[in-house]
């Protein structure tokens, strides 16, 4: 699934869950959280640190779907 795929599918889950009456920035901001929680359970690389792996393309893709759900 493309990084722009999973952001609507993200977007559209929350605008399911969400009443009518809420805005789309009310949606598109939970769905920000949530890939904001994704990218902090996400392995990651810091030079200080021993120990983490780095998946800088699980990394990346985490950041295009956010960059997406932000152009939506």
């Amino acid at each position: 699934m493309t990084s722009k795929q999973k952001a609507e599918q993200i977007v559209e889950h929350f605008d399911e869950i969400l009443t009518y009456l809420e805005s789309k920035n009310k949606v598109k901001l939970c769905a920000l959280f949530l890939v904001n929680q994704l990218k902090d359970v996400a392995p990651y690389e810091d030079n200080n640190k021993a120990g983490w792996i780095s998946d800088k393309q699980t990394i990346r893709y985490w950041k295009e779907v956010e960059q997406e759900i932000i152009n939506l």
